[in-house]
């Protein structure tokens, strides 16, 4: 995910961003760049908040959005399993993605 307009940061690179977290976040962007590399197949790379909550309860209230970091009203990037898979398939099924990377929040 980008905290800038420019598409020049990914929170990645941010100085909170845990190091434990960094293997799997550099694993996944080479993912995504191979996706990007790729025409012949019709793909979304969904990008979760920053913090899952796998005993989160299911709100259905979410935002699909773009690929830069958002965070809710209160400040927090979060949602929970339940809620990252509904946006998903909603994602999916909405044929409105193709071809881009998205991420989905709890509102």
């Amino acid at each position: 995910m980008y905290v800038d307009a420019e598409h020049k940061k990914q929170l990645k690179d941010t100085p909170g961003f845990p190091k434990e977290a960094q293997p799997v976040a550099v694993g996944m962007g080479k993912a995504l760049k191979r996706l990007k590399d790729r025409s012949d197949v019709q793909w979304i790379y969904v990008s979760p908040a920053a913090s899952f909550e796998p005993d989160g309860a299911k709100t259905d209230d979410y935002t699909i959005a773009s690929n830069e970091y958002v965070e809710n009203d209160e400040g927090e990037s979060k949602i929970s399993y339940s809620d990252y898979a509904s946006g998903f398939v909603d994602a999916m099924e909405s044929g409105k993605y193709n071809q881009v990377q998205i991420s989905i929040y709890q509102n």
